[in-house]
């Protein structure tokens, strides 16, 4: 296995949650992001994105 990034390292460190914060999640098209930063950006503001790597570690962006 590789090692983790910089940020996925942090992330590990962190103490993990007893129970999820969401119980469903939703999915994001590429499509929803082909569009300008400035009308992209308000939508995710206080959202937890996850993009899973190809060797699928989720890298989590908050």
């Amino acid at each position: 296995m590789p090692p983790l990034s910089p940020i996925n390292q942090r992330l590990s460190q962190l103490p993990r949650q007893a129970t999820p914060i969401a119980t469903k999640l939703q999915h994001l098209s590429q499509s929803s992001f082909a569009r300008p930063a400035e009308q992209v950006t308000p939508g995710l503001i206080g959202c937890l994105l996850v993009k899973h790597q190809p060797d699928g570690e989720p890298l989590r962006l908050a």
